[in-house]
């Protein structure tokens, strides 16, 4: 027999047709019903019969009836001992007749049973019994005056009618006929017998007519019991509601009429199944149900009902038919029922009805499955559950509905499925179904589940609390959802080594080994989303799809039109197809090979193929209240298998690792970063093994941190180092960071864009081949670049890296924006990569893009592969390490001093050292020749003069006579020596040393030579081809071309003061800068540029 919901209400159409049908009216199978018509009817056990029955006391084809040829006996051949239940000609109901009720249910003494061993004769009204099951014979269905279902006989020719609408109600609100009163019989009873009471005197006299008065009296009381059993046969049907008919009058119906008559109806009091008041219970409106076996109605009040005892989920589904929500609780015992308010019944010897028959009523009146019945189907009982985990049944069966449509099994029909549907057509409800089905039937041990939500995580908001869920997905999260799917891959190789291990080629021959390998179940709610988000998923589904039968692994994939979006390969391993409706048949024939999806109107109606029992199907929806049951029960169950002391049924694998932490110091990770590899499921460090490193992000999100743990790593390695940043670093000592001056031995030279004269050194020394073996590292490339350029010209700063770039292969340099530098590099680590945008320039997959990122998060893009990393915090001291490998000492550029007192020692012989800085802050200065003047120049305030006494202090050093002129006309003491001879008072002439020797060179120092009028000026033209100083201003450079300064003009050595460099000098020669303090000066020589600090006097 067909249990699909459309084949059933076909049938029962039929029978709504017919002249008269066979039905179930008491027995496992109560509710169903075949029509009598020419052909034969088969009952029994038998999946072929016409009739099949679930009771397991009837034989596989128990009997067969056929109609007779006058259309009014039925002819019942029987396999087995039987027996026939007939009404009583004696006070027999007339079938259709007044107080008929259609058959609903026993009529007691009014029946009388004879056995059936071989075959009989049934008429319409007459009940056949085989093993618990009964079967009644009825007519054609009529509605009573409370318009419930009737059943007529077959008249001859057979009639086929249709329903009649009720018959008018009178002003007093009784249906028309019922205006006589029921105690009418008694009183016709009482008159007859008044005429016998009044003989009674007569026969007592002695009269002679004693005979003729007994025989008066006789009649009379013949004629009173004829009136009496007329009344009583007249009596009107009991009120409305006091008879509900039974499940098959139900059905059938309902197919014939689209709509279920009044099953339940209103009463005007709370009371318990005897009448009693429940304690507590106010008075108020209730319903009386049919729920006996008897016909015997129950009267329920709105505190709804508990039901207990074997089949309560039978009799809970016929109370909820006729009263949605009537049934609170339902368990098999009262020990496992949940106290409450509500009364109990018991489910022995009543009405139940199966959860196909429910589809098939649901299906005939066009409504969903209602609420609660889907639950009840699942029987969330913890107890169940429990005992469920510790013997889980083969393979994955769940019914997410009535009828064996409804019954899907990944493992038997899978092992993968697809599921289709347009937006509400109930998607989303069938997978949380799927999902909380599969959790109560299997221990989490033996089943994990993997939700991947693509709608913002609604769908398995519920089912995410299951201790079977290993992770929830959602496209709130694509770095997560990227890490958890691509781990699937690492997955399948695990469960491949485990296989191979134990020699097993599967793992059902691997549990037959005694080992143990639980299933996998990866449930995506709409995986167009995903595949257009990340397309590498799509490849990582397919992976699973063709080896994930042998391991274990099971994917429900749903998605609204599956065209365009699974590759053929794919879908040839997704065999188990659900499809709810879809707005065009082609999508429908699409997914299952039929257009009947592209039909439906109510959400749950699908066609399902690759099982059994392939067709259409009502599937059930979980209410959130139902489903937080669900979810409970399975907890509960949980806590119930700890207590057992079985917590192994509750230990489950992660097939990832967890996320990156939102920090990690140098104490819990030794190195720099810490990347995240899905695809083998662990945390991986990650050191600077060489190369060119770019690090990019925004301000304040990890680019010094990483710097600096980049360093930091390297130092312990024993690789030297150069820092150039924008703000000073602290100094690295051997034991830690300190402001001490003992600096780590691997850490080369740091200097800051506050330095650009060092700054430039430094690059323009390790452009030229300086420690090859070091790194460099530029933190803030952008403040390096412009400090270059304001230091020299526009465009320097991008040679020098241009340069670097190509000569030194270990460098690391930070920026902002990535964009012009990424192609320059191999390994780019970008931190807070929050733009989609901007990481698809980059090459960054639009998974790892995560707005909410903590800071030192990141992508590593390490030769083509990207991995998301968190930068590690160095919070440990440096150690001991030894300095680099090599024979070169590492190249430490001093900073400048701030203060230098005269004299300046330790300068090579005939340099004249005026102060100290260069590379390493020693003695600077250069050879004055004769004939190659020096020039210093500089503003106002900048230390022109204080330069002039280093270099005469210099001189004198040397054993050189120093003679200075003056600009102002006035004789200064030269401040170089304490043996200056001043001379007269406006004297022009020079003032020579007091202690000159006779063959000592002469020194000339020339003060404010702008400020000499042009005799004068002139008149020392021919000294410059001595060894002569001669300080100037900028401004008077630029103006003058004869005289002293037209011929120092183009002096080769310039001191530069005050930050200004004549354009004549040595090109790339930086700028100090701004303010630059007294003093601070620039040696410019054909040799390179110096800074230093002028030596002040003693």
């Amino acid at each position: 027999m067909d249990t699909d919901p459309a084949a059933v209400v076909a049938r029962w159409r039929a029978c709504w047709h017919a002249p008269a049908h066979l039905a179930v009216v008491h027995g496992p199978d109560a509710g169903w019903a075949v029509p009598l018509t020419s052909a034969r009817v088969s009952v029994g056990r038998a999946p072929s019969a016409d009739l099949t029955l679930a009771d397991p006391s009837v034989s596989r084809l128990h009997a067969c009836v056929a109609p007779m040829p006058d259309g009014e006996r039925y002819l019942v051949r029987v396999a087995a001992p039987s027996a026939v239940v007939r009404p009583r000609r004696r006070g027999r109901r007339r079938p259709g007749g007044p107080g008929d009720t259609g058959g609903t249910g026993s009529t007691g003494s009014r029946e009388r049973v004879r056995r059936v061993r071989r075959r009989a004769l049934l008429r319409v009204g007459d009940a056949l019994l085989l093993g618990s099951t009964r079967l009644e014979v009825r007519g054609t269905p009529e509605p009573d005056d409370a318009g419930a279902p009737r059943f007529t006989a077959p008249r001859r020719p057979p009639r086929r009618s249709r329903p009649s609408p009720p018959p008018a109600p009178t002003a007093a609100g009784e249906p028309a006929g019922r205006a006589t009163s029921s105690g009418a019989g008694r009183w016709r009873s009482l008159l007859a017998l008044l005429p016998m009471l009044g003989m009674l005197p007569l026969l007592l006299a002695g009269h002679a007519s004693r005979w003729w008065l007994v025989g008066a009296i006789g009649v009379g009381a013949v004629g009173a019991v004829v009136v009496a059993l007329v009344g009583r046969r007249r009596r009107p049907p009991s009120p409305p509601g006091t008879d509900p008919p039974d499940p098959a009058a139900a059905a059938v119906w309902a197919a014939g009429v689209g709509a279920l008559p009044a099953l339940a109806h209103a009463v005007a009091a709370v009371a318990r199944p005897g009448g009693s008041v429940p304690p507590g219970a106010a008075e108020g409106a209730g319903v009386l149900v049919h729920g006996g076996a008897a016909g015997a109605p129950l009267r329920i009040g709105t505190e709804g009902v508990a039901v207990v005892g074997p089949d309560e989920q039978g009799l809970a589904r016929w109370l909820e038919v006729q009263q949605p929500g009537v049934v609170r609780r339902a368990a098999p015992t009262r020990g496992a029922l949940e106290p409450g308010p509500w009364p109990v019944i018991g489910a022995r010897g009543r009405l139940g009805v199966s959860p196909a028959w429910v589809a098939a009523v649901c299906h005939a009146v066009g409504d969903a499955l209602p609420d609660g019945a889907l639950v009840r189907v699942l029987d969330p009982d913890p107890a169940r559950v429990a005992r469920a985990w510790l013997d889980p049944a083969a393979g994955l069966p769940v019914h997410l509905g009535p009828g064996p449509a409804s019954g899907l099994d990944l493992a038997e029909h899978g092992p993968h499925a697809l599921v289709a549907g347009t937006t509400g057509s109930g998607k989303s409800e069938l997978l949380q179904s799927w999902v909380l089905a599969l959790a109560l039937g299997h221990a989490p041990r033996d089943l994990t589940m993997l939700l991947v939500d693509y709608k913002g995580g609604a769908t398995f908001g519920v089912a995410a609390g299951l201790p079977h869920c290993v992770g929830l997905l959602t496209d709130l999260d694509a770095a997560a959802s990227a890490r958890a799917l691509t781990a699937l891959r690492h997955e399948l190789r695990r469960r491949e080594r485990l296989l191979a291990a134990a020699g097993a080629r599967d793992r059902a021959d691997l549990l037959a080994r005694g080992g143990h390998l639980g299933r996998l179940v990866v449930v995506v709610d709409e995986v167009r989303a995903l595949v257009e988000d990340d397309a590498a998923r799509l490849a990582d589904l397919t992976a699973v799809a063709t080896l994930g039968r042998s391991l274990g692994l099971h994917l429900v994939l749903a998605t609204q039109r599956p065209a365009g979006v699974l590759e053929p390969q794919l879908r040839a391993n997704l065999p188990l197809r659900v499809c709810l409706r879809v707005l065009d048949a082609t999508d429908s024939l699409d997914v299952v090979g039929r257009g009947d999806a592209s039909t439906f109107t109510r959400p749950g109606q699908a066609v399902v193929t690759g099982t059994a029992h392939d067709g259409v199907t009502q599937l059930g929806r979980l209410t959130a209240p139902d489903a937080a049951r669900v979810v409970a029960a399975v907890r509960e169950a949980a806590e119930r298998v700890r207590r057992a002391r079985r917590g192994d049924l509750l230990t489950v694998h992660r097939p990832w690792t967890p996320a990156l932490p939102a920090q990690v110091g140098r104490s819990a990770v030794r190195a720099p970063l810490l990347l995240d590899v899905p695809e083998e499921t662990r945390h991986a460090p990650w050191r600077w093994a060489g190369g060119r490193l770019l690090v990019s992000g925004p301000p304040r999100s990890g680019r010094s941190t990483a710097l600096r743990a980049l360093v930091g790593d390297a130092l312990r390695a024993g690789r030297p180092c150069h820092v150039i940043s924008r703000e000073p670093w602290p100094r690295w000592t051997a034991t830690g960071r300190d402001s001490g001056h003992v600096i780590h031995p691997g850490l080369g030279t740091t200097v800051t864009t506050a330095e650009p004269d060092r700054l430039v050194r430094l690059l323009m020394l390790l452009a030229q081949g300086s420690d090859p073996g070091a790194k460099l590292v530029l933190d803030d490339t952008e403040a390096v670049l412009d400090a270059v350029d304001g230091a020299t010209r526009l465009g320097t700063g991008q040679d020098l890296i241009a340069t670097l770039l190509q000569v030194r292969d270990d460098m690391a340099f930070v920026v902002g924006t990535a964009h012009r530098w990424a192609p320059s590099v191999a390994t780019h680590l970008t931190l807070h990569v929050r733009d989609a945008g901007t990481a698809a320039m980059l090459g960054i997959p639009r998974a790892l893009v995560d707005p909410q990122a903590p800071p030192g998060r990141g992508v590593l893009l390490d030769r083509g592969v990207a991995r998301l990393a968190q930068v590690v915090v160095d919070d440990l001291p440096l150690g001991t390490a030894a300095e680099s490998a090599g024979t070169e000492p590492l190249l430490r550029l001093a900073p400048v001093p701030a203060h230098v007192r005269g004299p300046v020692t330790g300068a090579p012989a005939g340099v004249l050292a005026v102060g100290r800085g260069g590379d390493d802050a020693g003695p600077v200065g250069a050879v004055l020749e004769p004939g190659r003047p020096w020039l210093v120049v500089g503003p106002p305030g900048s230390g022109r003069t204080t330069a002039l006494g280093a270099v005469a202090d210099a001189a004198r050093a040397a054993g050189l006579r120093v003679v200075r002129v003056d600009g102002d006309g006035s004789h200064h003491p030269d401040r170089s020596g304490p043996h200056d001879r001043p001379g007269p008072t406006g004297d022009p002439r020079p003032t020579e040393d007091a202690r000159p020797t006779d063959d000592a060179e002469e020194v000339l120092l020339v003060d404010d030579a702008d400020q000499l009028d042009t005799a004068e000026s002139v008149a020392l033209v021919p000294r410059l081809r001595g060894r002569v100083v001669v300080a100037t201003t900028p401004a008077a450079l630029l103006t003058a071309f004869q005289g002293v300064l037209g011929g120092v003009r183009e002096a080769r050595t310039v001191l530069a003061l005050g930050g200004h460099v004549p354009s004549h000098a040595h090109p790339g020669t930086p700028r100090l800068p701004l303010p630059v303090p007294p003093g601070r000066a620039l040696l410019v020589t054909p040799r390179g540029t110096l800074a230093l600090q002028v030596a002040q006097p003693p």
